[in-house]
């Protein structure tokens, strides 16, 4: 199902770089109905950066309202 929920990532995300990746990588385990509850650890891991950077990035994905 990650090819339904990252296309439009890719598509109209406003994000760029690192943001783009990690919202990239959060699609990558969305199910069927486009939900997704991966660990910052999981995150961390699949786009290899710090923990402490990937919850900085979210904040700054939601901040920007994504």
């Amino acid at each position: 199902m990650a090819v339904e929920v990252t296309y439009p990532i890719w598509m109209w995300s406003k994000q760029k770089g690192s943001r783009l990746l990690l919202l990239v990588a959060i699609g990558d385990y969305a199910n069927a109905e486009g939900i997704a509850w991966p660990s910052i650890r999981s995150l961390s891991k699949r786009i290899r950066m710090g923990e402490r950077y990937v919850q900085k990035m979210l904040r700054e994905i939601e901040e920007d309202g994504e």
